[in-house]
C-alpha cells in the first residue's frame, strides 16, 4: 500500500492498485472501489451507505440484488425480495415475485406474487398476484388477486378478487370473493361469495351471501342467501334461508325457510311457487320416503312404519275400474288407518289422503 496526497483529497491505494479509498472534503464521503467498477462502497458524513452507488440518501442503499441471511426489519421496502424472514414495521412493499419463510408486519402490498413457507402475519395485506402460505393471519383488510393457505385467520375484511383456496379459514369480518374454496373448518361473521366450495365445516355467525353452495360437511349460518344451487351434506341454521335450488343429505333448520325467492318466511317453510312432489304408479308397491302420490291400478299398497315417519303424508289413488281392481292400503305390523287394520278403495278414481302421527295413519283427505 502507499499513501498518495491530493489537495483536499485523501488516497490510500493498495497493492496492484486494485482497490482505492478516497476521502474527499467536499462531500465528506469515503468512497471505496476497485479499479474494475466506478463505485463499491460509499459511507456518508451521516453514516448513511451506498453499495454500488455513490446515493447515500437512505440508511442503506443498494444498487442491484442483495442476499440476506438472516432477518431483515425495515421500515419500507421497494423491489424483489427472496429472503428467509420479514418482520416489518411500517409497510413492505414489494413490485416483484416474493418468497419468505414467515412474515410479520403492519402493513404489506405486493404487485406481485407472494409465497409464504410458513407463517403470514400482518395487519393490512394488498396484493395484484397470488399468497401462498401455509398460516395467514390479517388483523385488518386484506385484498388478493388469489389466495392459497393450509390455515387463515383473519380478524378484519378479506376482499379476493379471484379464487380462495384455504385449509381452514376463520375470520371476524367480511369475506368477499368470486370463488372460496376450503378444505377444512371455515368460521365466519359474513361472507360474500360467487362459488363457494366446502369439504369441512362452515359456521357462519352472521349472514352467508353466495350464488353457489357445495359442501360435504355441516353448514350452519343465522342467515344463508344463495341465488344458485346449495348442495350440502347437513344444514343448521337459525335465521333465513333463500336458495334456488337446495340439495342435500340432511338438512336442520331451526327457524324458517324460504323457497322461491329471497324473503323472510312467514312460517318454518314458505315457498313462493309451485310444489312438485314425486308420482308413482303400479299395480300396488311398498311406499317410503321416495313416494307421495301412488297411483294403483289393484293390488296392495304397504306403508311404512308410522313410528319411523311421523307427519309423513301419502295420497293413494285407484285408476282401475273393474271390481277385481280394488286397492287395498296396509298398514305395518298391528298399526292402524283411523282404527282399521287396511283400507280398501273399490271404485274408479276413490283416493286418499293419509298422514302417520307417529303411532299410526289418519285420513286427512278424501273422496
Amino acid at each position: 500500500m502507499r499513501l498518495k496526497i491530493i489537495v483536499g483529497v485523501l488516497v490510500l491505494i493498495f497493492a496492484s492498485q486494485a482497490m482505492a479509498i478516497t476521502k474527499k472534503d467536499g462531500n465528506a464521503a469515503i468512497h471505496i472501489y476497485s479499479r474494475t467498477v466506478t463505485e463499491g462502497l460509499t459511507i456518508s458524513q451521516n453514516g448513511n451507505l451506498g453499495v454500488g452507488t455513490t446515493n447515500t440518501t437512505e440508511r442503506l442503499n443498494v444498487a442491484g440484488g442483495a442476499v440476506f441471511s438472516g432477518t431483515i426489519t425495515a421500515n419500507f421496502f421497494v423491489g424483489n425480495f427472496l429472503p428467509s424472514a420479514v418482520t416489518v414495521s411500517n409497510t413492505l412493499v414489494v413490485q416483484g415475485i416474493t418468497t419468505l419463510a414467515t412474515l410479520n408486519g403492519t402493513a404489506a402490498r405486493f404487485s406481485g406474487d407472494l409465497t409464504v413457507n410458513g407463517q403470514a402475519i400482518v395487519g393490512s395485506l394488498t396484493t395484484n398476484g397470488t399468497i401462498s402460505a401455509n398460516k395467514l393471519a390479517v388483523s385488518g383488510i386484506t385484498t388478493l388477486a388469489t389466495v392459497n393457505a393450509t390455515d387463515g385467520s383473519l380478524s378484519g375484511v378479506l376482499s379476493v378478487v379471484g379464487q380462495a383456496t384455504v385449509g381452514s379459514l376463520t375470520t371476524n369480518g367480511t369475506i368477499s370473493t368470486n370463488k372460496l374454496a376450503v378444505s377444512g373448518i371455515a368460521t365466519f361473521t359474513t361472507v360474500n361469495a360467487t362459488d363457494a366450495s366446502l369439504s369441512g365445516v362452515l359456521s357462519v355467525v352472521g349472514q352467508a351471501t353466495v350464488g353457489s353452495l357445495t359442501t360435504n360437511g355441516t353448514i350452519s349460518a343465522n342467515s344463508l342467501s344463495i341465488a344458485n344451487q346449495a348442495v350440502v351434506g347437513s344444514l343448521t341454521t337459525n335465521g333465513t334461508v333463500s336458495a334456488s335450488i337446495l340439495a342435500g343429505t340432511n338438512g336442520t333448520i331451526s327457524s324458517k325457510l324460504a323457497v322461491g325467492g329471497v324473503f323472510a318466511a312467514n312460517s318454518p317453510l314458505q315457498v313462493n311457487g309451485a310444489i312438485a312432489t314425486a308420482v308413482g304408479n303400479g299395480a300396488g308397491a311398498t311406499l317410503s320416503s321416495s313416494d307421495s302420490v301412488f297411483l294403483s291400478t289393484t293390488g296392495t299398497v304397504i306403508l311404512p312404519a308410522a313410528a319411523a315417519v311421523t307427519g309423513r303424508q301419502y295420497t293413494i289413488k285407484k285408476t282401475d275400474s273393474s271390481a277385481a281392481g280394488d286397492v287395498t292400503i296396509d298398514p305395518n305390523g298391528a298399526e292402524t288407518i283411523e282404527g282399521a287394520l287396511t283400507y280398501v278403495l273399490t271404485t274408479l278414481d276413490e283416493f286418499v289422503v293419509i298422514v302417520s302421527n307417529g303411532t299410526n295413519w289418519l285420513v286427512t283427505g278424501g273422496n
